[in-house]
């Protein structure tokens, strides 16, 4: 994958980054506007499930739900962790945010060097800017295991 699609400017997370996200986040430097992007957290085995989900479920047992809501509630704990150590590194603070939980994921909107604090953390796996001029690319994983 080219420069273009990894986390820039020094950062050392391995996270793939939208190209279009960092045209937003690199539009003026001067301006700090938000931008809205979509985060995926990296994900345990190679599957992409938030962890603290079980690994397996027995078929009839009352346990399914309560996984779920422990895959949900890790979720959460990972991505409020990660906003905080974003914040203490950028000195600013997300505007609004909104986690998926089953999906791993979540959407934030920020100041640019809040973003570009949270591309450094190791559980980012990529961001991709929430709001496109074109159709999104898919980001091929280049990388080698």
């Amino acid at each position: 994958m080219s420069q273009e699609g990894r986390a820039q400017d020094g950062m050392a997370s391995q996270a793939r980054v939208d190209p279009e996200l960092l045209r937003q986040l690199n539009k003026d430097a001067s301006d700090a506007h938000p931008v809205e992007a979509v985060v995926f957290l990296r994900v345990e085995n190679g599957k992409r499930k938030p962890a603290g989900a079980s690994k397996k479920v027995s078929r009839g047992t009352k346990s399914a739900g309560s996984n779920g809501a422990t895959a949900l509630g890790s979720t959460e704990t990972r991505v409020k962790d990660l906003l905080r150590r974003a914040e203490m590194h950028s000195g600013s603070h997300p505007k609004d945010f909104n986690i998926f939980g089953n999906m791993g994921s979540f959407v934030v909107i920020a100041e640019p060097a809040f973003l570009k604090a949270l591309m450094k953390e190791p559980e980012v796996e990529s961001m991709v800017a929430n709001r496109q001029r074109a159709p999104i690319e898919v980001l091929r994983d280049d990388r080698k295991s």
